[in-house]
């Protein structure tokens, strides 16, 4: 489309059947509007120049046309542009789906054949999605548990301690008819939660067997440690190490003990001896295999017993050749 100087030519150009009865003035007018003062004198100077009327029957006869037209040529662009038709549509573009972590979701689930998890992701956030599968899997799990019952399950108070150990005895199973035996030789016959005192030192082995209401039987089994009450032996006074066979030992001892230190010092703070286990003894001589003077010795004797009392013992012992 070429450019047009004079606005009488555009509008017959444009509208080859339009007969405009228009003095020239006008078009003169309407030329030097658009320069001076832009499209918007220009539509005020049409209406004042050829009337309201006439100018009503341009517009609505062709007026996507001549908008298309008049903007080409006043805007003195000489690039020849293409007048693209307008297209009226009632439907609303579209806006794009924003790609999100849920989307995708939704999006994977798509292409498999569940179409039950796809409503399912579509309508929920992926957290409560996720939430739901895992509730369904504590479920499984405990009725797997409810099914897996056992029959038997001992639960004692404590499984090991000094005498008298008295211990409390517990079927946690599903079992109604518990019968015991206690391993010392004594038992007790359909008793659900038992007690049973232990005063001989030892290793017992329990036993459990229970029947449920529909006749079914099974057994379990603990043991059950028992010591003696521990004790830490008596220190001499004095000791002769000297090879006789008579007290050639300072010795430190006791019973059901599991932890025990001795350590003896001379008159300056020196150790001379130092024994880390249960048993020991010293036989009178020092860290080099020297024997060490005639006179009296300190020593401090800490031990804990396998119940857990603690003893602690401190003296002096005479050692004489």
């Amino acid at each position: 489309m070429k450019k047009h100087d004079d606005i009488e030519d555009l509008f017959k150009e444009s509208f080859e059947n339009f007969e405009a009865d228009v003095r020239p003035q006008t078009w003169d007018n309407v030329q030097t509007a658009l320069k001076g003062a832009g499209i918007g004198v220009f539509i005020k100077a049409m209406i004042n120049k050829i009337g309201t009327n006439t100018l009503i029957g341009i517009a609505s006869s062709a007026a996507t046309v001549i908008g298309t037209v008049m903007i080409m040529n006043w805007t003195g662009n000489t690039t020849k542009k293409e007048v693209l038709p307008i297209v009226e549509t009632n439907k609303t573009a579209e806006t794009p789906i924003e790609e999100t972590p849920a989307n995708k979701v939704v999006t994977a689930l798509s292409d498999s054949n569940d179409n039950s998890m796809v409503d399912v992701a579509k309508t929920k956030p992926v957290s409560q999605v996720k939430s739901k599968t895992q509730d369904k899997e504590k479920f499984d799990n405990l009725i797997k548990e409810l099914k897996e019952e056992k029959i038997a399950l001992i639960t004692p108070s404590v499984v090991s301690g000094t005498v008298p150990l008295i211990v409390d005895f517990s079927n946690k199973g599903n079992g109604r008819i518990n019968n015991w035996d206690f391993g010392d030789g004594k038992k007790e016959k359909n008793k659900l939660n038992p007690f049973h005192v232990y005063d001989i030192p030892g290793i017992y082995t329990v036993i459990l067997t229970s029947t449920t209401a529909d006749g079914k039987t099974t057994a379990d089994s603990i043991k059950i440690e028992v010591y003696g009450n521990s004790n830490l032996s008596d220190i001499p006074e004095s000791f002769t190490p000297n090879g006789d066979g008579d007290r050639d030992y300072f010795p430190f001892n006791g019973e059901n003990l599991k932890y025990m230190k001795a350590t003896v010092f001379d008159f300056s703070g020196k150790i001379v001896f130092e024994s880390n286990v249960v048993g020991g003894k010293w036989d009178g001589k020092d860290k080099n295999g020297i024997n060490v003077q005639e006179g009296k010795y300190y020593y401090i004797v800490n031990a804990e017993g396998i119940g857990g009392k603690k003893y602690e013992r401190k003296g002096t012992i005479k050692l004489a050749r």
